[in-house]
């Protein structure tokens, strides 16, 4: 079964474990979402001097720590002396996937020196089948499923690109293309995108369609109010990444 089924009932992914509920890319902030009963977690992967796969979102330490420099410019042993937003160590990708077993985790692997460690860190902790690799970077994912076929993927840029032009052809004409993404034999789950880009509506109910066609789920980045979520599932999303993963349960009762 794939790990993102489309069309069925939405789910939602806490972005960087709820960003505005908890320190985001904490273990506090997983630690509430497992204690929760939410199941899908997006974060983000850079990569140490010294080759560790590190959960965290910018290539400086600054903004969501107490650290200070490039990640890339420090190793694993240096980063020890560094907290996250709740006080607590930053984590490796192999100790996240070791300590959340339950837990569906969508990693961003935010470099191209990440890959390698990210995919050390799945094999490390047999989490094939519950994670799904993500990247802006369309040649980094095509790298990422030749080198681990068995690991779901979301769809980078130039492929996102590709989708929309897609789905603006007429139906009779997108039937007689291949599947998106048939090539890789399914690791291609999910099309992760947000709504608009340069002022241009990317997920519309079209593309939805043309999405599902391919057996492709759309997840919707990054939705924080209500009535947007709320709009985007009547139009048949499949997932919602927000900062407000509790807030939008309650009041979406997803």
């Amino acid at each position: 079964m794939p790990l993102y089924p489309c069309g069925t009932a939405p789910i939602i992914l806490a972005h960087r474990g709820g960003a505005l509920e908890h320190p985001e890319n904490s273990r506090a902030a997983f630690e509430a979402m497992c204690d929760g009963g939410f199941c899908y977690i997006e974060t983000d992967a850079q990569v140490t001097s010294d080759g560790v796969a590190v959960i965290f979102h910018d290539p400086v330490l600054e903004r969501t720590s107490d650290g200070a420099g490039m990640i890339s410019e420090q190793t694993w042993e240096q980063l020890q002396e560094v907290c996250a937003g709740d006080g607590r160590p930053l984590m490796r990708v192999d100790e996240v996937l070791r300590d959340f077993p339950e837990m569906i985790f969508n990693i961003d692997i935010k470099t191209e020196g990440a890959l390698g460690p990210v995919l050390a860190a799945i094999e490390a902790a047999k989490a094939h089948e519950r994670v799904c690799l993500a990247s802006f970077d369309s040649a980094r994912l095509k790298r990422a499923r030749l080198a681990m076929p068995t690991v779901p993927t979301s769809i980078g840029n130039a492929e996102a690109v590709r989708l929309f032009t897609r789905a603006q052809l007429p139906r009779p004409v997108r039937s007689l293309l291949p599947a998106f993404g048939a090539k890789y034999g399914g690791s291609v789950q999910a099309a992760q995108l947000p709504l608009t880009f340069k002022g241009i509506f990317v997920i519309t109910p079209r593309l939805i369609r043309a999405a599902h066609e391919s057996g492709l789920a759309v997840h919707a980045w990054t939705v924080n109010d209500v009535e947007t979520a709320a709009r985007l599932i009547d139009w048949g999303v499949d997932g919602i990444v927000t900062d407000r993963p509790a807030f939008m349960r309650q009041e979406l009762g997803i």
